[in-house]
């Protein structure tokens, strides 16, 4: 059973790439036979007596060129056998959540095949804070985040602290990080205007945090110096021809 195709990508450019859940394939390539091959170029072949028989030739659709640019990946070395590890492992995730007023503004050009109570607050809010319970994380940096405060009272309820900057220019949403109480503290909270260096009005959150390690494990961090773990929360811009500078 074939997908639906995606109406961003007929126009040109689909902000989801291959994790898009609709099909990159153009119309005419959503002819598939029961196996699965593409029949995009089908034409019946004709017998010696000029009627057409019921075989179709099947031809490979062209290769499609990657829509992201390749990017060459440096590799941290291995530490976790040496020592170096001042603190216990933890689990960092961060979320792009579509902020309300955008997703309520856009939902006729971005999300045309979504149902209108599919982009309400109180049916996405539930959905977010489920996918951040599912993965336990001891940090969460959130972006596109016009509704702080809705989601602080919950992410308190389940332990956690956070801090939030709200973008420039008359921006309504803005980055947002939460921390487990239990794990880290917050030694230093620093916002970050790219307006103020010339820039668009993009934002970021510095955290600096500091594990807290359980009594019989303090005395071996005594000699290891301010230890902290350096949290960098930002939201760049989506514009496929600024290449990798989005600032």
């Amino acid at each position: 059973m074939s997908r639906e195709v995606c109406f961003s990508f007929l126009r040109g450019f689909c902000r989801y790439g291959d994790r898009c859940r609709y099909s990159h394939v153009s119309a005419a390539q959503q002819h598939n036979n029961m196996w699965g091959h593409p029949m995009a170029h089908t034409q019946p072949h004709a017998n010696h007596s000029g009627r057409h028989a019921g075989s179709y030739e099947h031809h490979q659709p062209p290769a499609r060129e990657p829509h992201l640019s390749h990017r060459f990946w440096t590799k941290a070395p291995d530490t976790s056998g040496s020592g170096a590890t001042a603190f216990d492992p933890f689990r960092v995730m961060s979320y792009n959540i579509l902020a309300q007023e955008l997703a309520q503004d856009h939902a006729g050009d971005l999300y045309p095949q979504a149902p209108a109570w599919c982009l309400q607050w109180e049916h996405r809010i539930s959905l977010i804070l489920h996918d951040i319970a599912g993965w336990s994380p001891d940090v969460v940096c959130l972006q596109e985040v016009d509704r702080y405060q809705d989601l602080a009272a919950v992410m308190a309820q389940r332990g956690y602290e956070g801090a939030y900057v709200q973008r420039t220019g008359g921006r309504a949403d803005g980055c947002a990080t939460f921390w487990l109480k239990a794990k880290f503290r917050a030694v230093l909270v620093d916002p970050l205007h790219m307006s103020h260096l010339g820039l668009k009005d993009n934002v970021a959150l510095l955290v600096l945090l500091q594990p807290l390690q359980p009594p019989q494990q303090q005395h071996q961090q005594q000699g290891a110096g301010g230890v902290g773990l350096l949290v960098a929360n930002t939201h760049i811009l989506f514009n496929t021809k600024r290449g990798d500078i989005k600032l």
